[in-house]
C-alpha cells in the first residue's frame, strides 16, 4: 500500500505510550488515528497526552474505521486473542504485544485465524532490533562465531519502582497476565535465545516467588538445550535493586555479547570483526521509543506488501518455553505402573488456580525438566 498508514491502538495502559511515541517518531509514514479502551480515565488521558482525535470504548467502532489500516493490540494478555481475531477478520494488519496469548491453546487458535490472513500478524519483540542483537546476528551469519556452544541470557527488574506508577493490579496474575517474570520479562530473552540458537529441545528450570506479593513466580533460573546441542541459561527476577539485561553467545570461533562486544583468541582478527560488525550495524542515536525500529520494519512490510516481521509461528517458540515453566501442564494421577515422572503431557487450556497468601514463603520451589517433543506436545519430568 502507499501513503500514510493509519493506526488504531486498543488498550490505553502503560505500553500504549511506547507505541504512541514510536508512531510520533515515524510521522509522515504512520498516523495514530484512534485509541480504544474500556477505562474512561485511561482512555481520555491517553488521547489527551498524544493528541489522538478519536477515543472510543467500542472496539468494533475502531475496526470499522476505513482510515485504520493497522491495529496495535496493547491490552493485558488475556484479552489478546479476542482483539487479534477481530482485527484480522476485519481485514487489518495487526501487531500484538507479547505474549501473543497466555496459553498455547489460545496461541494455536490465533494461528489458525492468522493462516486465513497470511502475513498480516506480527508479535512485538522490539529487542530484536537492538544494535547488539543485530550485530550478533551479523557475526553469526558471517560465520565469525563458528558453531554455537553456550549462551547466557538474563533480565533483572524491580517489582516496585520508586518515582514511577505502581504496576497494574493484574501484573503477575495467572488469569490475566498468564504468569509473572517469565511471561512478562524473561520472554524477551527467550525470544532472543530462539532467534540466535534455533529450536529448543529440552528445558530444566526452578521458579519461585521469593519477594513480590504476586500469585505467580517472581524469579526463575533455567537451562535450555537446543537442537544443535548448544546449552543456554536464562535467568530473570523481579527482586532486583537495579534493572538490567544482557546476553553472551559463545561459539567455537568467537563470542558476542550485550552490552556489545566481540571476543576471540586471535586479537588481530577480533579487531577486524569488531570493525566489520560496526560497519554493518552502525551506532545511532537512541530512538524515542524502543518500539520505533520494530514499527519501522512493520511499516516497511506493509508498504512493500510483504509479510510482517516476527510472525505468530516465531512467537510460539518462546511461548512454548514460557508456558512450560509457568506450570501450565496437566499432570495425570499416577498409577501403580505409571509414575508422574514419565508421563507425556499436553498443554492445558487454562492457567492453574494458585492459592495466595502464605504459599509465597512456605511452598517449595517448582523444579521441572521438560523435553520438547513437538510444537503441540511436551513430555515433562517432575522431580
Amino acid at each position: 500500500m502507499s501513503g500514510v498508514v493509519g493506526v488504531g491502538i486498543v488498550g490505553a495502559g502503560a505500553i500504549f505510550d511506547q507505541h504512541a511515541l514510536a508512531l510520533s517518531a515515524l510521522r509522515g509514514r504512520a498516523r495514530l488515528v484512534a485509541v480504544c479502551d474500556v477505562d474512561d480515565t485511561k482512555l481520555h488521558a491517553a488521547a489527551s497526552a498524544h493528541r489522538v482525535a478519536i477515543a472510543c470504548r467500542d472496539f468494533a467502532a475502531l475496526l470499522h474505521r476505513p482510515d485504520v489500516d493497522l491495529v496495535a493490540v496493547c491490552t493485558p494478555p488475556a484479552f489478546h486473542e479476542e482483539a487479534v481475531a477481530g482485527a484480522l477478520r476485519a481485514g487489518k494488519h495487526v501487531v500484538c504485544e507479547k505474549p501473543l496469548a497466555p496459553t498455547l491453546a489460545a496461541v494455536d487458535r490465533i494461528m489458525a485465524i492468522a493462516e486465513e490472513h497470511p502475513g498480516r500478524l506480527s508479535v512485538v519483540h522490539q529487542f530484536r532490533y537492538l544494535p547488539a542483537v543485530r550485530r550478533t546476528l551479523w557475526v553469526r551469519d558471517a560465520g565469525e562465531l563458528g558453531s554455537l556452544l553456550f549462551g547466557r541470557f538474563h533480565r533483572f527488574a524491580r517489582f516496585r519502582r520508586p518515582g514511577r506508577a505502581a504496576r497494574a493490579p493484574w501484573w503477575g496474575s495467572w488469569d490475566v497476565a498468564g504468569g509473572g517474570t517469565v511471561m512478562t520479562q524473561l520472554i524477551h530473552e527467550l525470544d532472543l535465545a530462539c532467534l540466535l540458537f534455533g529450536p529448543a529441545a529440552q528445558v530444566s528450570a526452578v521458579a519461585d516467588t521469593l519477594n513480590a506479593e504476586i500469585e505467580s513466580e517472581d524469579t526463575c533460573a533455567s537451562v535450555v538445550r537446543f537442537g544443535s546441542g548448544a546449552i543456554v541459561t536464562c535467568q530473570s527476577t523481579m527482586c532486583a535493586h537495579r534493572s538490567r539485561a544482557g546476553f553472551d553467545v559463545i561459539g567455537t570461533r568467537g563470542s558476542a555479547h550485550s552490552p556489545w562486544a566481540f571476543e576471540c583468541l586471535d586479537h588481530v582478527h577480533r579487531e577486524h570483526v569488531r570493525t566489520a560488525a560496526l560497519a554493518a550495524v552502525p551506532d545511532s542515536d537512541a530512538p524515542a521509543s524502543a518500539h520505533a525500529p520494530y514499527l519501522a520494519d512493520v511499516l516497511d512490510a506493509v508498504e512493500a506488501g510483504r509479510a510482517l516481521p516476527s510472525g505468530p509461528s516465531e512467537a510460539r517458540r518462546s511461548l512454548e518455553l514460557a508456558t512450560v515453566w509457568s506450570g501450565w501442564l496437566t499432570v495425570p494421577s499416577a498409577t501403580p505402573d505409571r509414575n508422574a515422572s514419565d508421563v507425556s503431557l499436553a498443554p492445558r487450556e487454562s492457567c492453574p488456580t494458585v492459592p495466595t497468601g502464605s504459599w509465597i514463603t512456605n511452598r517449595a520451589p517448582a523444579i521441572i525438566t521438560t523435553a520438547i517433543a513437538s510444537p503441540a506436545t511436551v513430555s515433562i519430568v517432575l522431580r
